[in-house]
This record gives structure tokens, sequence and C-alpha cells, in this order.
């Protein structure tokens, strides 16, 4: 054996949901939103857009897949339940981008596509590089969402992500490069925190309720 193996563990989840939930529904209420100017983007004045009664399937649906992504991912399993705490909506226009942050007071954090867009793949995310000992400080290091599908193996030139769900903890940092072309990369972003018992009870720390 000649090889380098990484012991690194930080999972992205990229899910086709166009099966799962009503798009059609979303993409109509998207387009009834009223919009303000964000930092390099625009933003919905709504910042609870998946709390509306239509959506409350929905609304469940994705936390189930946030509560899942934790469980398989992160074989974190000693939580009863998350719940979206800030669901909204993103326009980011040609030239536009969106400026690296990332979502504190949050577990998992999540970006829905709507569009058959080859800009969905501008999103960039963190990834942790260790800082050698003895050495200058290691520089942010971003992954574009294309990398990291084409090392699956999926065929960037046939699929843009449309009604994709993609999912990170929140911790992580996050940005989209600026859109080119005429059609504006529409997305809906949300985020989620911890409902009733969280932590093991045995641990030195306690559990704790939320």
């Amino acid at each position: 054996m000649n090889n380098f193996l990484n012991c690194a563990k930080k999972l992205i989840l990229v899910k086709d949901m166009s099966k799962d939930i009503d798009f059609d529904l979303i993409d109509k209420q998207f387009n009834l939103l009223e919009f303000r100017q964000n930092i390099t983007n625009d933003i919905s004045s709504d910042l609870n857009l998946f709390d509306n009664t239509m959506f409350s399937n929905i609304k469940q649906i994705l936390e189930q897949e946030c509560e899942g992504f934790l469980r398989n991912a992160y074989g974190v399993t000693e939580f009863e339940n998350l719940i979206m705490t800030q669901s909204w909506g993103n326009i980011t226009k040609s030239g536009d981008s969106h400026h690296m942050h990332l979502h504190p007071f949050s577990i998992v954090s999540a970006v829905l596509f709507l569009d058959d867009n080859p800009n969905n793949y501008n999103l960039h995310l963190g990834a942790h590089v260790e800082q050698i000992p003895h050495y200058i400080e290691q520089p942010t290091y971003h992954v574009p969402l294309s990398t990291l599908v084409k090392s699956i193996g999926i065929d960037t030139t046939t699929t843009n992500l449309k009604n994709h769900l993609v999912l990170f903890l929140s911790s992580t940092s996050h940005f989209v490069k600026a859109v080119d072309g005429d059609m504006p990369r529409r997305s809906i972003s949300f985020n989620t925190f911890w409902k009733g018992i969280t932590g093991p009870q045995e641990h030195a720390l306690g559990s704790y309720t939320f």
C-alpha cells in the first residue's frame, strides 16, 4: 500500500427532493415574496417562509431530513427533534454574489435549489485544514459544490441540481461566488435548532432541554 488516507469527517448531503415535496407550490409562493437588499444579494422580507400553514407538510419533511443527516452522517443520536427556526428566499442576480458567512445558534443549515441553473454550483463550503505546527496559520479553504459532486462521479454538465436539498452543519462557513448569465440564482435557505432533550444523560455535563 502506498496511499494517503483521510481520517477527516466533514460531510455534506446533496439530495433530490423532487419526488418528496411540492415544488410547484413552493415556486408559486416564492414568486409572491417581497425581497430586500442583503449585503451582496437579495433576501425575502419574510424570514419564516415555511411557517405558512400551506407548507406544514413540507416543513416536517425537511426537518426530518435534517434529523436523519445528523444521525446518519455524524452518528448523533441522543436528541429528540430538530425544528426549523427560520426559512427565507434568496435571489442572486447576474454579477451579484453572497458573502462568506456561517449560521450561529443553529445546528443544521440548508439550501434548497429551485431552478435548473448552473450557478447552483457557485456555492462554496468551508473545509477544515489542519494548521501545520510551528508554521504560519492555515488560510480558510472553501470547496466549490461542483468539485464535491464531481468527486462522486456526477456530471455537472447534465444536471444543475434543480429541486435538490443541500445540508451541512451550521458551523460550516460558505459563500456564493458571482453569478454568470441572465438567469437569477433562486434558492431557499433555512436553519434548525434542538427541541426537547439533547445530549447523553451519563455525560459529565449532562443533557439539556430546549
